[in-house]
């Protein structure tokens, strides 16, 4: 059996097939298109975790070629200043349907500027495929972690009345400001401290600080350390940031001015022990100066052991009181010596005077030196050795002090021999 086609039918039918092929290749490329999001979209000026884009295609890979998607940058965030500047295109390799565009290098820097945003935009892509329009663009947010503040190394201080110590304050700001910051500085007790009105920092200056330098007034009164509470204004700048700040958002100061009217001091004492009885040590606690008294001036004593041991080698005082009277110079401190004839290296104690009432303490505490006045004792050891059959043996006599001391000073003795 036989069959034939029609030439004519042939023609048509292969007509339809490429027709078909060429329609589902149409097909393919209408259904694919490309898209971005976000997957970090927050990052921190601070942190070290980049943001990233996704670009990605939908609808099935292209076979056998690269695709090279164009896009731009847009948003309040400068490249270069604020991130590495992205490069504005990106490849999807032959057999992938993604690409990663990292925004790295974020910059940490001191102004305060906002949130900040990085904007995506895809524009075309070679060879031509469709962009998703409603997936075009994407944006990531720089968090700015900067913020108006003054801060100071530390809020308290000492001043002397005679000018020898200051007070020192380092003020500096949190972030950089666009304009100079001034801080003003009053309610200073006039009898007590001065310094300046104020003081500004500029715009170079945030970061090292500017430093306040508070002085003691010498007012001629015995009145006691004087402690000043310091006031801080609004701060004033051309900066809306800073200008928003009051007297509230920077600490205040306190200064202690140590009056310098009236110090006493306490003196030092070297005596030998005695060999019985007790012997008296006489601290003198004096005005300094040669100056008197003005008003009583009270304080409280204790010892303190040093080598000597209370109880044993001294009497010891504990919270005693003791007085400059008023118009007087100065005022003694008696503390009992025990003697004894042991012989022992000098000893010493100390004598602490505290809690002044009237007047400040310039030496707080005076040495008492008990002086050994026993003669050392010495004595040698004997020594047993066999004499051995040949040649000599060595018998090593030790001469030492009684009772394991020390020598108070050089001991030199003769040496001889005797048989028995």
């Amino acid at each position: 059996m036989s069959y034939s086609i029609n030439r004519g039918f042939t023609f048509s039918f292969f007509r339809l097939v490429l027709f078909a092929i060429f329609s589902f290749i149409s097909f393919s490329l209408e259904a694919q298109s490309i898209s971005v999001e976000v997957l970090d979209g927050d990052v921190q000026e601070e942190g070290s975790n980049p943001g990233s884009f996704r670009i990605f295609e939908t609808g099935g890979a292209i076979p056998n070629q690269d695709i090279t998607i164009n896009y731009t940058i847009t948003g309040t965030a400068i490249g270069t200043n604020d991130y590495i500047a992205l490069s504005g295109s990106a490849i999807f390799l032959d057999g992938t349907s993604e690409v990663i565009v990292d925004v790295s290098g974020i910059v940490d820097d001191p102004f305060i500027e906002g949130n900040e945003t990085i904007i995506i935009t895809l524009d075309n892509t070679s060879p031509a495929v469709p962009i998703n329009g409603a997936a075009d663009t994407a944006t990531i947010t720089i968090v700015d972690n900067d913020s108006a503040g003054i801060s100071i190394d530390t809020t308290t201080g000492t001043t002397s009345e005679d000018g020898s110590i200051t007070a020192d304050f380092i003020f500096t700001l949190r972030s950089q400001p666009t304009a100079d910051v001034i801080i003003p500085i009053d309610q200073y007790d006039a009898t007590e401290t001065s310094g300046p009105s104020g003081l500004t920092i500029t715009p170079s200056e945030w970061d090292t600080g500017v430093t306040l330098t508070i002085s003691g007034v010498d007012d001629a009164i015995v009145d006691s350390n004087i402690v000043d509470d310091i006031r801080t204004g609004n701060p004033t700048s051309a900066d809306p940031n800073y200008n928003a700040l009051n007297g509230n958002d920077v600490p205040d100061l306190q200064v202690t001015n140590l009056d310098d009217d009236q110090l006493i001091s306490i003196g030092n004492r070297v005596t030998a022990e005695g060999d019985a009885g007790t012997t008296d040590f006489v601290f003198t606690v004096s005005v300094d100066g040669g100056a008197n008294a003005e008003g009583d001036i009270d304080f409280t004593i204790n010892t303190v052991d040093v080598q000597a041991t209370a109880g044993v080698d001294y009497v010891p005082i504990t919270g005693a009181a003791g007085q400059i009277e008023d118009g007087d110079n100065s005022t003694t401190i008696t503390v009992t010596v025990n003697g004894d004839t042991d012989v022992e290296p000098n000893e010493d104690f100390r004598v602490f005077i505290s809690n002044a009432v009237n007047a400040n303490i310039n030496d707080d505490n005076g040495l008492g030196r008990i002086l050994n006045d026993d003669g050392d004792v010495i004595r040698i050891d004997n020594v047993t050795l066999a004499e051995g059959n040949t040649g000599t043996t060595d018998f090593i006599f030790t001469v030492s002090l009684d009772g394991g001391g020390t020598a108070s000073s050089d001991i030199n003795f003769d040496i001889n021999t005797e048989t028995t």
